[in-house]
């Protein structure tokens, strides 16, 4: 193989940036409480190199470059060391200090650098270029990686001793594969992993062993690809095809860990013959994306930045990163109340400092802040949130079923109530005493979705009205066209008027501040307007921030949002967006 050039990294590395380092975010004139960014990356990890139960090293993406974070502390807490140009898709560190990275170009295309550091992720050196699928450094200097074969689709092993500057053919086998992963349990034995073009959440895999450093290598296990003539499910030749190839980790001879994206973590006690679903075997919503196994922990990385911990041959895991899944934030007079998926409500003063918390109701769905109290709502009840007191229960909702309830400035809760037996039939409703009872507000021809309640605005309705039945396919009995809008009324529903938006293609959430700023959300657009006479902007939110769960508009402008569980905010209007660190 061709001898490649070493030289310095094109994009700068430092100097160090602290997160910890406080950026204050004012809620406006009548509170008194900052708020500050916490120390986490920017944007969500997807990648983590495990150097010990304690320190972890971190990649995560911004524009076209890699961001570098180390952790001390299991992942609790990070710091941003350097940038890498491109984006990591593997790391490989041999001990603290020394360690390599892969990257391709950040706008996408084949893997083509690999970057090295001495000094921990500090600074970072390019060592070479080439078509690289994996890496496995035994040493500060000697490694071996999978790289692209011609022709394409198949791979071949090479080797350096020169920490990447140069590399020589080290086996005349090649592989089908378009992806792989290496993992050696010592200089001379280890495993790699390699997959097929992937598709309909599923690949072809297998897994090879060597026992002389990567020059010969023999078969332990395959993926079974029925035939168009068999019947039944093919037989067991163990490796799934379920699941993306996403990780590899051998800890010993004989017990190895596979991670899978659209999958789960499945393990092999015996080399490699044979597999078997150990962990997240029920994993719905995310995939794994990085594992990392140490002194009987294991911890694995998903695709939205989440970091689990299972210890030993218990079957609970701890979420390790993110602190908390937050899915509501609500400004108080006081700082910020925010639901977890936990069953508490956290309460959050200066710099971020947690202040109390409160167990909520089972089946907790919402809170709101109502002139100083807070209240929590499940499906048929509003309760009472007090410090050191039980919720209690204030009343009993005698609605048949109701969207996101809110506040107005007067006190009233609003809400949509509708039938379960009939969906289509929706009304506002407003209760003046807690939810004891219930008015029914005119919508005329509006079907409502959500709404909320604004001096500056009165009632602003998300809704929809019904057209004509379709034409461009069969139409079924009772189905109509319908289109959404954004309206208003300031005599509470005997008058709406349509609010200029633009195209708003579903109700995904609606937001008022009380200086006249309101926010409109669905999937991954958001719609702002920062006074009654303005007009809306549209922002595209970033990928990692797609369907919101909450937008909180505080006084000052400042948004925060609820994505996946990870609080974010943004000072400018909704242009960038930084993660805010909530323990």
């Amino acid at each position: 193989m061709a001898s490649c050039t070493s030289g310095a990294s094109p994009a700068p590395t430092g100097p160090r940036n602290k997160l910890q380092a406080p950026v204050p975010i004012e809620l406006g004139s009548k509170t008194t409480s900052s708020f500050f960014a916490g120390s986490v990356p920017v944007q969500p990890i997807n990648l983590i190199a495990f150097i010990s139960q304690s320190t972890l090293y971190a990649s995560s993406l911004t524009g076209n470059n890699s961001l570098f974070y180390v952790s001390g502390n299991g992942g609790i807490n990070w710091e941003e060391q350097s940038t890498v140009p491109g984006q990591i898709v593997a790391l490989d560190f041999i001990n603290a200090t020394d360690g390599y990275a892969l990257s391709e170009p950040g706008s996408g295309g084949a893997i083509g650098a690999l970057y090295a550091t001495m000094d921990g992720g500090r600074s970072w050196k390019l060592a070479s270029n080439g078509e690289f699928f994996a890496i496995n450094f035994t040493s500060p200097t000697a490694g071996i990686a999978l790289v692209s074969n011609n022709p394409l689709g198949t791979a071949r092993v090479v080797s350096t001793t020169d920490g990447g500057l140069t590399w020589r053919p080290l086996s005349g086998q090649t592989f089908p594969s378009v992806n792989g992963i290496l993992s050696f349990t010592s200089p001379q034995v280890g495993w790699m992993a390699t997959a097929s073009e992937p598709g309909a959440g599923s690949e072809t895999k297998s897994l090879y062993e060597t026992t002389n450093g990567g020059i010969t290598w023999a078969i332990r296990s395959s993926t079974a690809i029925p035939s168009s003539s068999s019947s039944g499910n093919p037989p067991n030749t163990g490796l799934p095809m379920g699941g993306y190839l996403s990780s590899l980790k051998f800890t010993s001879a004989t017990t190895g860990y596979i991670g899978l994206d659209r999958g789960a973590v499945i393990r092999t006690t015996d080399s490699g013959l044979k597999w078997s679903c150990y962990a997240l075997c029920d994993q719905q919503d995310h995939f794994v994306s990085s594992l990392g196994v140490s002194a009987g922990k294991l911890t694995s990385l998903l695709d939205n930045g989440t970091l689990l911990d299972r210890v030993g041959r218990s079957t609970v895991w701890k979420q390790v990163f993110p602190a908390r899944q937050f899915q509501q934030l609500v400004a108080t007079k006081t700082g910020i109340a925010a639901l977890s998926s936990n069953g508490h409500v956290y309460f959050y003063g200066k710099h971020f400092s947690q202040t109390a918390s409160l167990k909520t109701p089972n089946g907790t769905v919402g809170i709101l802040e109502d002139k100083g109290l807070l209240l929590a709502y499940t499906a048929d009840a509003i309760d009472l949130l007090s410090i050191n007191k039980a919720p209690a229960t204030l009343s009993k909702l005698k609605l048949d079923n109701f969207s996101m309830l809110s506040v107005g400035p007067n006190g009233s809760v609003l809400g949509v109530e509708y039938l379960n037996s009939n969906p289509m039939k929706r009304w506002v409703v407003e209760s003046e005493n807690l939810g004891r009872t219930w008015t029914r507000l005119p919508t005329g021809p509006i079907r409502p979705v959500m709404v909320a309640d604004s001096i500056a605005y009165g009632l602003v309705l998300f809704g929809n009205t019904i057209g004509s039945p379709p034409t461009t396919f069969a139409a079924k009995p009772g189905f109509y066209l319908t289109t959404t809008f954004l309206y208003q009324s300031k005599d509470r529903g005997r008058h709406w008027i349509r609010i200029k938006t633009g195209p708003v293609q579903s109700a995904g959430g609606l937001s008022l501040a009380s200086n006249g700023e309101v926010a409109i959300w669905w999937d991954q657009t958001l719609l702002l307007r920062a006074n009654p006479t303005g007009s809306f902007r549209s922002f595209q939110l970033p990928s990692y921030l797609a369907t919101p769960s909450s937008i909180s508009v505080l006084p000052n402008g400042t948004l925060l949002l609820t994505s996946d569980g990870t609080v974010y905010d943004s000072q400018d209007g909704g242009l960038d967006w930084g993660t805010l660190f909530l323990s």
